[in-house]
Formats: C-alpha cells, structure tokens, sequence
C-alpha cells in the first residue's frame, strides 16, 4: 500500500516535462569575480525532452551592456535527465569606479517557478578612483580644444581620489576609436611614451602630469623626452598647412590597484588652416630659401613642393626633392629655375611618408608674382598703351618689359638676345601698367609679343635694372596694326590696289598716300575690310615716292593729324613714256640728249641721242659760218672762198671820171663803204689777179681805183671778185643772211624736238641726215651763177647811171 501511495505520489510530482527555473532570485558578486556561475534545475517533471533559452532582461538591467560579456543560452534536459544546469556570466573589471550597486537581469522564456534572477554587482573602490583633468576641465566630462603647435604645457592630469589603499599603477597608450577623423600618430603628432608607470604608494593621492607638451624640433624630441621624468609622456603636435576639421586626438589608460574614472581621453585639435604654421615668401624668377624650424622635418626626410600635398603627388615623382641645409639649419634651398615652372599663388612644402605612403603639408608658400594669363592689346600709332597686371604682392616693386621673348634663365649680357627697350610701370592711381616707351613697341611689326616680369628686392639687391633678370612671362601684349609694307611701283594715272596684312584689321582703318615722309596730308584710299584699299586712277595722279600712312580712330586718335598716321611702308608712283618725276608732276626732261631713267625719277644722258646732237651741232657751227661768211665753192680756182660776187660789167664813166664795176644782180654791200678787193676772170690784164680799192656807190655798182685810190682804165664784161673774211662781215649786209641761218637752224630744232618726243633713233638718224642734206643744198645754192642782165638793160643801167 505504502508503495501504491508512493508510485501514485511521484506521478503527481514528476509525470510531464517539468519546467526550468532559477535555483535562488539573487545572487551578488564583486566586479573582480570575472566568471560566474548560475544554476538552473529542471522541475515538476522528467518526462521527455524540455528546452529553456536563458537572455537578458535589457530593460531591468542597469549594468552597462561593455561591462559584462553573456550570450543567449540554450538549456537541454532529455527524458528522466533532472541534474541541474550551469549558466555562465563574465563580468569585465574595467578600472571604471562604480560606487554604487548594479543589477543585471536574467531570463527564463520556459519557467513557471522563479523566472527572472537578479545578479548585483557591488561597488568597486577599493584602490581608490583616478580621475584626469586638463587644467580644471574634467576630461570624463568634456573634450577640450587644442591648438596645434600649442606651447609647452600639461595636457593630461591624473589624480587619485576616493581612496588611497594599496599601490595604484597608470600606463597611457593609444586607443582603440571609430572617429571620422582622427589624428595620425608620427604625421600629426609625435608621442614620447614612458619609460616607467605612474605610481602612487599606499596614501599617495598627488597629483601628476602625466602627459606633456613639448615645443621642440624633430631633431630635439630624444633630447627633450630626457629631460622628462621616466613615467611622464611627451607629445609634440605638430603645426601644419593641412585642412583637417574635426581632427580627435584620442588616449587610453591601463591601471593596476585603482579604478579609473573613464577608460579614454579625447582632445579635439582646432585646425589653423592652410596658414597654420605661418607662410613663407618666394617670388618667381629668384632662387628661395624656406625655413621649417620647428616643423615637422627632419635631415633625411623627403621633402617637394607641390600645389596638392598627397601621397599621390609624392608617388608621382613629378616635383623635385629637397632636403635639410644641415641639422642646425633648418632651411632647404629651392633653385629659381624650379620656381620658373610653378604659377604664382599658393604652394605646399609637403613631406613625403614614403613607408606609411602619406603626405603633409608642413608650410604654405607664397609664390609671388605674375599669373601667366594677362593680355595687353595695343593699337599701332597710338600714344598710349596699358593692361592690367593681375599679380600678387607688391605691385609698386613690381616691373614688365615687352620683349620678343623672354631671356631664359641664365642668360648675360654676352648672349645674342633682342631687347625692345619698352618697359611698363604700375600706376597707383588707375592700378594699371602704362607702357613708358610706347612709340618704341607700336613702332615695331604688329603681333604677339612676351610681357616679361620683375620685382624688386631690397633684402637680395635686385632692383630689376637689367633685361636679364625678367625672365618670367607675365602675359602677351598683342600689338594691332598691319605689318610693314613691301615697296610697289604703280604707273600714274592707273587704279592702285594695296593689300595689307596684320593683326585685328577693321573697315574702320584709314590709309592715306602722302607726298611727305611724316604723313602730313595726303589722298585717303578706300576699303571695305580693312585689308584690301583701293584708289581710283583719276586720283592717282601725284608721281614719285608715296608713303603709306595708317591709322586706327579711337578714343587716342581722330585721323585727323599727322602724328595719328603711321607710316608702314612705301610706294612708288612711276611716269611713263618721256616724262620724269619732278615735284609730284610727270614732266619731259629739259635737254634734248636727256631721256628717263629707269624708275622714272631723274633723267639721264642717251649716248646715241647726244652723239646725233654733237654731230648736228657740228654741221650747225658749219652752217653758221657758212652763212655767216658766204662762203662759196666754185669750179674753178680758187674752189673754196669767202664772199663772192659776179661781175656784169667794168667800165669808165663819165669824161674818165671814174672805172665803175656793174655787179651781176644785187651785191648786198653797204653804200659808201670801202675795201680792197682780188678780181679774177675779168680777162683783163689791169684785173685778173689785182688787188684793187673798191667803194660801193649802190645796190648794183662800185667805184675801182687802184691801191693808191687814183683813177685807171679797164674795161671788162665778166669775171668776179671776192671779199676777204672780215670784209665779208663787216662790208655785207648781214640781214641777207637771215632767212639763209633759219634753214639752218630748223632741221636741227626740228631733229632735236622729234628725238625728244619720239625717243628713238630711227628718228634721230633721219634728222641728222636730213639736216646734212639740207646744208649741202644750202651750200650749192650759195655757189649757183646770177641771172645775167639784157645787154639793152645794160646799157640802159649805164646810161642812166
């Protein structure tokens, strides 16, 4: 029965699975427990299989969740298996004082007996708290600012409160972070790390620096970490010209014997910029020298200048490397020729981490100077010329030359280099560069010139003096106008066309053809673009050498003066055919044996035309004295006289008065003069051959005496006599002769006129060979025979004589 009463007890007790349930509702445990056991049973039943998860209770839990480590647990009991189960809790000892009491909550989902069971955690104070400030800032409680580069001060303080039982020990290190951004350790900043920990001895509470700030050069850290106690951190956050915002410098502790206040401190660094640590001045076209004293540079370290400071611009090996002078002289040296390849504005001197493949911008450089993107334009002619300079630093130091092309770098006096001599001055007032030398630059052929720059230097002694020290290129100066015109020759009277070439021409340009080589007046041409001008042929009627004068209206220049025209060349405006230049006038040369030159401008001697006038001058000079002293050929001696007159009749007249000498027609002498005179063919032996006095009574007869002047007898009814040479011209009548020389002299005007106007020597020979005809007609004629009178008419004359 017993038995019966006992079976029917343990079916009422353990028939069905049962359920799981916490063997106590609390249990307690200090933070130092580490691992923790808590048990589970298997109650009101045993039957089959029974499942249980064990899980948190996040809701009435208190205990920070990094304080403790527990998964979700799965419990098992197979069929008739009761034995008690383990659930295992670890609690991490995190030198964080907890001075009050936390409770962790844990969970059965398959439980009707105690479901929930409390795990308190005491407080943790034995060895007392550390606490750290900066200054009187709780660092638990807040993050303080720091500059970069600060000066030497204590950033971390450590302090034991609370209690003071045991040794405490205090090591810093790094910490674990998932900032955005966060300051990189040996780039950013430099850490001294302790020989020793800080430590306090049972009842020390002091308070210690543990962290340091120290202002000291790569080269003095090691020297500086001695001179700090062995347990005392130095830190050296250096001042850079990166952009870093919202940098976080972040710290852990290690603690033996005490809690810590908080696990980590953060500092937050307030970034000064790309001027951070200050800004160095170089100027374009001088060799710089940088100084890095204090920053973060070292003798070996590899250091370029770059517009970026990456690692990509390190790695691209695109930049010269520098290095430190020495270990005391903190500078590196960059040559002008490197600068000559950077543009002006803002520059990095960036170390290169070539092992942790990272870069940083340790000072910025001010690169002063000329951006290379000015243009100037000027117009040919005009009087004034300026550009702004778009530049940085001082402007009033500043100077530009126009140059061909700037000197390279290195170049001297020695070297073959072309200087225009036109220079360029800031005005203070306008703020922009006026050309000093003007007329020099717009002088020259239109196109694309260099803007070369300088600026001074009081500190090096450069004054910018020498056309050898503007050796960067500020820019281009496009000089406007046409280019210089090549000499053509154009025949007066025709259509003259003029084409030009140059830079920025317009139909709005003048060009004039001006008589005078400083373009004063003149007769204006004509276009429709600019580069093709046009003059009609009735308007080219000025001969000789033209300058072409050009000129662009504008603000500077109404092309209305001379001094608005420049000149760009010459033309030449030939007469053609006989006529030569003369004072703007196509005229004939003024000689006969003279004929045009080439080029129409002067005349010149034509051999053959003056050999035919020499030869006509001859034969003229003949003819004159031939005329002039009627002289006559005759067929019998003597065959060459002077003047010659044929006798009709000698005879005594009146009671043997007088021998008259009755002349065979007119003899031209004049009445009442006297001379001797030679008779021959008289046949009579007182004539032929005799010399004898002779005196003109009138048109037909003269008076013979002998030499003496007395009276003889002769008679005779032909024959001649003749005058001597002086006797000709004295005793004749000279205006006999008259129209005789105007035969002479019209062939050879008319030979010199016709050579002139025809200019050629067909009709130069003809002339002179007609002129020869006519003077040997002349001189035949002059020996032809007079027309014999009547004997009655004879007689009649003498009678009435």
């Amino acid at each position: 029965m017993r038995l019966l009463l006992a079976w029917i007890l343990w079916k009422l007790c353990w028939a069905g699975p049962g359920f799981a349930e916490f063997q106590v509702p609390h249990l307690s445990f200090p933070e130092s427990s580490s691992i923790v056991a808590v048990p589970v049973l298997r109650s009101g039943g045993r039957d089959g299989t029974l499942e249980a998860w064990v899980r948190v209770n996040t809701t009435a839990t208190s205990k920070e969740a990094s304080e403790y480590r527990f998964q979700d647990q799965l419990l098992r009991w197979e069929d008739q298996d009761s034995w008690p189960r383990a659930v295992t809790l670890e609690l991490i000892d995190d030198n964080i004082s907890e001075t009050s009491v936390e409770v962790l909550v844990l969970s059965l989902d398959n439980s009707s007996g105690i479901r929930d069971l409390e795990v308190v955690v005491g407080p943790d104070v034995d060895g007392g708290i550390i606490s750290f400030t900066h200054g009187t800032e709780n660092l638990r409680e807040t993050t303080p600012m720091l500059p970069e580069g600060p000066k030497p001060h204590c950033l971390i303080y450590a302090e034991r409160i609370l209690q003071s039982h045991g040794v405490a020990t205090l090591w810093l290190q790094g910490c674990d972070s998932d900032f955005r951004v966060e300051a990189s350790k040996g780039i950013d900043y430099s850490l001294l790390n302790a020989s020793e920990p800080v430590v306090w001895q049972n009842g020390e509470v002091d308070r210690r620096c543990i962290l340091q700030s120290v202002d000291s050069t790569l080269q003095d850290l090691n020297r500086s970490m001695q001179n700090l106690p062995p347990w005392q951190n130095g830190i050296r956050i250096w001042q850079d010209a990166d952009v870093e915002l919202d940098e976080v410098l972040c710290f852990g502790f290690i603690s033996t014997g005490a809690t810590l206040a908080t696990r980590r401190v953060e500092f937050r660094l307030a970034d000064a910029g790309t001027d951070g640590a200050g800004i160095a001045v170089c100027t374009q076209g001088e060799a710089c020298l940088v100084n890095l004293t204090g920053l973060h540079v070292g003798r070996s370290d590899r250091i370029i200048t770059t517009r970026n400071c990456t690692w990509f611009a390190c790695a691209a090996n695109m930049y010269a490397d520098y290095e430190l002078a020495t270990d005391e002289n903190n500078t590196i040296y960059v040559p002008a020729a490197d600068l000559m390849y950077h543009d002006t504005g803002a520059w990095y001197t960036c170390r290169c981490f070539d092992v942790l493949q990272e870069a940083q911008a340790v000072l910025k450089v001010d690169l002063q100077g000329p951006f290379r993107d000015n243009f100037w334009a000027c117009v040919l002619g005009w009087p004034g010329c300026h550009g702004r300079l778009t530049s940085s630093g001082d402007k009033a130091l500043q100077h530009v030359r126009v140059l061909q092309s700037c000197p390279k770098l290195g170049m001297n006096a020695t070297s073959d280099f072309r200087d225009l001599g036109v220079t360029a001055r800031y005005n203070s007032s306008t703020d922009l560069f006026d050309l000093v030398d003007v007329q020099t630059v717009t002088k020259t052929d239109p196109g694309l010139y260099e803007l070369c720059w300088c600026q001074e230097n009081p500190d090096t002694g450069r004054n910018c003096s020498d056309v050898f020290e503007f050796i960067v290129v500020a820019g281009r100066l496009q000089v406007n106008g046409p280019y210089r015109l090549a000499e053509q020759t154009f025949d007066v009277n025709t259509a003259l066309k003029v084409s030009l070439k140059g830079t920025e021409l317009t139909s709005q340009d003048v060009l004039w053809l001006s008589e005078f080589p400083d373009c004063e007046g003149g007769r204006r041409m004509h276009t429709d673009s600019g580069y093709i001008f046009r003059m009609d042929a009735a308007e080219n009627s000025v001969s000789g050498e033209q300058t072409v004068c050009w000129c662009r209206p504008g603000d500077q220049s109404s092309c209305t003066d001379k001094e608005h025209f420049q000149e760009i060349g010459k033309i030449i405006v030939k007469c053609v055919g006989d006529f030569v230049n003369f004072q703007g006038k196509c005229v004939m040369c003024h000689f006969p044996w003279d004929v045009p030159r080439a080029d129409g401008e002067e005349c010149e001697i034509d051999g053959l035309r003056a050999a035919g006038l020499t030869v006509m001058s001859i034969f003229l000079t003949i003819s004159f004295v031939l005329a002039l002293f009627q002289v006559e050929v005759s067929k019998a001696p003597p065959f060459f006289s002077m003047r010659r007159i044929h006798i009709e009749d000698v005879s005594v007249e009146g009671q043997d008065e007088r021998l008259v000498m009755q002349s065979l027609g007119p003899h031209h002498l004049w009445v009442g003069a006297s001379f001797d005179v030679k008779l021959h063919g008289t046949n009579h032996f007182l004539l032929d051959g005799k010399t004898r006095r002779a005196t003109v009574l009138d048109r037909f007869r003269l008076e013979l005496t002998d030499e003496s002047g007395r009276f003889f007898v002769a008679d005779a009814s032909l024959g001649h006599f003749t005058l001597s040479p002086w006797g000709t011209f004295w005793y004749g009548q000279i205006l006999y002769c008259i129209p005789l020389l105007a035969m002479v002299i019209f062939p050879f005007a008319a030979g010199a006129g016709i050579s002139q106007v025809a200019q050629t020597r067909m009709a130069m020979s003809t002339t002179i060979v007609a002129s020869e005809f006519v003077l040997a007609i002349l001189i035949c004629g002059i020996s032809k025979s007079r027309t014999r009178l009547s004997s009655l008419s004879l007689r009649v004359r003498q009678y009435s004589s």
